[in-house]
């Protein structure tokens, strides 16, 4: 099991695919496969693009990752706006 990551980027569009790539990798590290991954990465840029649009230059993006109940949750703030995207994972195989 990975632990909650917690991410601080700046508002600014350039510095949101930062955040687009650990949500990939955070995907890939609970168990889901690269087109959970990609879809997970989709919903987090636009999540981070619908509340970073009134936001300032020197604005930041709070992201924490965290798993739950077999789903990847991402709370996505921004001032006084925030967003969860919530991403279901495959459920595991046992060997």
């Amino acid at each position: 099991m990975i632990e909650p990551v917690s991410l601080l980027v700046p508002a600014e569009e350039r510095y949101r695919t930062l955040a687009v790539d650990v949500a990939r990798k955070y995907v890939q590290g609970g168990g889901g496969s690269d087109e959970d991954a990609d879809a997970a990465a989709r919903e987090l840029m636009n999540a981070m693009m619908e509340i970073a649009s009134g936001a300032g230059r020197d604005s930041e993006i709070a992201i924490t990752f965290e798993l739950d109940a077999g789903s990847v949750v991402m709370h996505v703030r921004c001032g006084t706006m925030s967003v969860t995207v919530k991403r279901p994972l495959p459920a595991r195989r046992l060997s």
